[in-house]
C-alpha cells in the first residue's frame, strides 16, 4: 500500500491548536501556517484581517484579498507538489475513489471556516470535487469557498462574498 501524506490535515490541526492556546494573548493574533492560517480578532486596523490569496500559477500578485475575523482560512493547491509522470502532469491532491490526481479543472481551492482545521478538509475536499462540482458541493454545504480553475479564472461560492475585499478580473 502507498503511504498516506496528512501533512496538510496536519497542518490545520496545528494552527487549530495554536489558536486555541493564543485565545488570550490579546486582542489579535494572526496564525500562518503556510496555506493553512486562523485570523483572531479585527486586525491592525480593525475591520479584520486582509489575507491576500496566492496566485496558484505563481507571481507576486494575489488573486483576491480576503478580510477575516476570528476564522480560519485554508488552500489546497498544486503550484509545489506538481510534477510529470511521462506525458501526464500530476500533484500531490489523490482523489480517494480513483488513487489518481483529483481536482480536474481546477488549481487551487480556499475555504473560511471558524475551525482552521474544517477549512483544511472542506478545501481537499471541494478541490477533488473538480471544476464540474467545485461550485455546486461549495453551495450544497454552505462552505465560504474561492477556486481558480486551469485557465486562471476566479470564481467564489456565495457564503464568501462576504469575506471578499478584492478579487482580480480576467486573469486567464
Amino acid at each position: 500500500p502507498e503511504p498516506v501524506d496528512l501533512g496538510g490535515i496536519g497542518k490545520g490541526l496545528a494552527v487549530r491548536w495554536a489558536s486555541e492556546l493564543l485565545a488570550d494573548a490579546g486582542d489579535g493574533v494572526l496564525i500562518d501556517a503556510g496555506g493553512d492560517l486562523y485570523a483572531a480578532g479585527a486586525g491592525p486596523e480593525g475591520t479584520g484581517w486582509q489575507i491576500g490569496v496566492e496566485d496558484p500559477r505563481g507571481g507576486a500578485d494575489p488573486l483576491a484579498v480576503l478580510s477575516l475575523a476570528d476564522l480560519g482560512c485554508a488552500t489546497s493547491s498544486v503550484r509545489l507538489r506538481h510534477w510529470r509522470v511521462g506525458e501526464h502532469d500530476v500533484h500531490h491532491l489523490i482523489d480517494p475513489r480513483t488513487g489518481a490526481p483529483g481536482g480536474g479543472g481546477l488549481l487551487a481551492v480556499s475555504v473560511v471556516h471558524p475551525d482552521p482545521a474544517w477549512a483544511e478538509v472542506w478545501s481537499k475536499a471541494l478541490f477533488v470535487a473538480g471544476a464540474r462540482a467545485v461550485a455546486s458541493s461549495a453551495e450544497q454545504q454552505g462552505l465560504a469557498a474561492l477556486w481558480v480553475d486551469a485557465a486562471g479564472r476566479v470564481a467564489v461560492s456565495s457564503a464568501m462574498t462576504p469575506h471578499l475585499v478584492w478579487q482580480a478580473r480576467d486573469v486567464g
